[in-house]
């Protein structure tokens, strides 16, 4: 069963297969919603798109269709009020994780509690993940050429033999719910990955099948909607390691992957994947845009995400925070800053 795959067994003492997963975008915190009853947390349907707003303050999400609506409805009666239940913001997101099949959903939800206690993810802190992240591996980057939000990972920065599989299946999944944190049109679209695979050798790679199934179990157990992988320049190393690991991978996944060999003649070379203005600033993107710590942005936009396996930390206030709670509309309360 490939959704189980790498599952069962001891837990790795190495690095998986690669670093992480990663991604980014604009920071814009999401809203929390503690203390309310689960009618009063249901959102509006017209608000503020925090991945819109950086197009504009009036910008807007599309209002919620009648199957979205549903969907989530049905997600929430399918979780229950036990151990199970999702954070009623999540709902959404986990909604579109599975094409808004309901029964579907729910299950990459649980399997996801299966994995945060398995894995014990909860143990890493965000000081690790801040370290692990300080080496660049993961950069700060826009949109696809179809309006997807991107991860963009370097992977000749990682190595995955530094890092636990806990410590790469918590990057992985805060960066995915970072992308998506408070995004309609996010999650609709689904998260683009690109992994440049450029310099990419012997240390960047892990041919331990026990570390790279429990790893790569742990890293695709997480509700989310991916819709397009980007491999780029695969050296023959990497080819090697995808032969003997792809199996780990569920074939819904297998089947986004794409090849692209980067013409460094062109003066376009990553035009299939996103316009120029959407690029990281090493691969000639807007360095005032995209040139932030990648670990500040993403935890600064899940500063009110209450997570599975990471409570919703205390607010510090910033000027990034103030002004997507103005644009909001939205005034914190007490404590909250």
């Amino acid at each position: 069963d490939e959704e189980t795959a790498g599952a069962t067994g001891g837990l790795p003492s190495r690095g998986p297969l690669f670093g992480c997963l990663p991604r980014c975008l604009p920071p814009s915190p999401s809203r929390g919603c503690r203390g309310k009853t689960a009618k009063q947390q249901r959102r509006p349907a017209t608000r503020i798109d925090p991945w819109l707003v950086a197009d504009g303050p009036d910008a807007v999400a599309l209002p919620w269709t009648d199957e979205e609506q549903h969907a989530v409805e049905n997600l929430r009666a399918e979780l229950g009020e036990g151990a199970g239940r999702a954070p009623e913001g999540l709902l959404f997101q986990i909604a579109h994780s599975r094409q808004l099949d309901a029964p579907h959903a729910a299950d990459i939800w649980r399997r996801h509690l299966q994995a945060h206690d398995r894995l014990r993810v909860a143990d890493v802190t965000d000081a690790e993940v801040i370290d692990a992240y300080s080496v660049g591996f993961c950069v700060c980057c826009g949109k696809d050429v179809d309006g997807r939000p991107m991860i963009w990972v370097r992977m000749k920065l990682s190595e995955p033999s530094t890092m636990s599989p806990a410590l790469v299946v918590r990057n992985t999944w805060l960066a995915q719910d970072s992308v998506l944190a408070g995004s309609d049109d996010g999650n609709r679209n689904g998260i683009c990955f690109v992994y440049d695979l450029r310099g990419v050798g012997l240390k960047n790679v892990s041919f331990d099948p026990v570390a790279v199934g429990s790893s790569l179990w742990g890293a695709t157990s997480h509700a989310s909607h991916i819709s397009r992988v980007w491999l780029l320049d695969a050296p023959r190393i990497f080819f090697v390691a995808w032969a003997a690991c792809k199996h780990f991978v569920p074939s819904h996944l297998r089947e986004l992957v794409r090849f692209h060999s980067i013409d460094a003649d062109s003066d376009a070379p990553f035009d299939v994947i996103c316009p120029g203005s959407e690029l990281p600033a090493y691969a000639g993107g807007d360095a005032a845009r995209f040139g932030g710590v990648y670990s500040d942005v993403m935890l600064d936009r899940l500063q009110r995400q209450e997570l599975a396996y990471r409570p919703a930390p205390v607010i510090h206030s910033s000027v990034v925070e103030t002004e997507w709670l103005s644009a909001s509309g939205v005034t914190p309360t007490q404590g909250e800053s």
